[in-house]
């Protein structure tokens, strides 16, 4: 018997549980897709934040001879769990962008490949390369994103990095930022900071 024919005469039997069924595998498969779309703060100070990632976008485009910037934008927003204590100071809805530094003739983009950058600011060609804005803007250092799928348009990536959130640890980082999600091909994306 088929799983068709199989379900055609449960259906027929028990209608009820087939709907039961379906109902389970729909919300199932809608909360697996919610948590791919969260971003992670963990202060130092104040515990786990989470946010729903509203759009994370990716580009790698030549910006002179021999090098290139990979860049990535996450937008949030709404908070999924937030720290009681800031919540009543700010409301918060973090935006990121990151810029990474290659040098080559022509860098590809391949899964289980890791782009890092170690600092948020350029000092050789003093350009700031990152920003997070949580309350106000701040780098992100030790930046890393690992390609774990890379599909045409897009691909899904595991990132963190460091940051100063409330400056509990005065200008050291006192949080860090962490997702896997996927991230969306937007060739019209390239670095805002300076």
């Amino acid at each position: 018997m088929s799983l068709y024919e199989h379900l055609r005469k449960t259906m027929k039997r028990n209608p009820i549980k087939i709907f039961s069924l379906l109902l389970i595998v729909i919300l199932f498969s809608s909360m697996q897709n919610d948590k791919k779309a969260e971003l992670t703060i963990q202060h130092q100070e104040f515990g786990e934040e989470l946010f729903h990632i509203e759009s994370a976008k990716y580009n790698l485009y030549e910006v002179e001879n021999n090098r290139w910037e990979f860049v990535i934008y996450i937008e949030t927003d709404r908070a999924i769990k937030r720290d009681k204590e800031l919540e009543k100071v700010v409301h918060a809805e973090p935006t990121i962008e990151v810029t990474a530094i290659l040098n080559s003739d022509k860098p590809e983009l391949t899964k289980a490949m890791v782009i890092s950058q170690k600092s948020g600011y350029d000092y050789e060609r003093d350009e700031y390369l990152s920003n997070i804005y949580y309350f106000s803007h701040e780098t992100v250092e030790d930046f890393r994103f690992e390609i774990l799928e890379l599909n045409e348009n897009s691909l899904i990536a595991k990132m963190d990095g460091k940051c100063v959130i409330n400056g509990s640890n005065g200008l050291k980082p006192d949080a860090k930022i962490l997702t896997m999600t996927e991230f969306k091909l937007d060739k019209d994306l390239k670095r805002t900071l300076e």
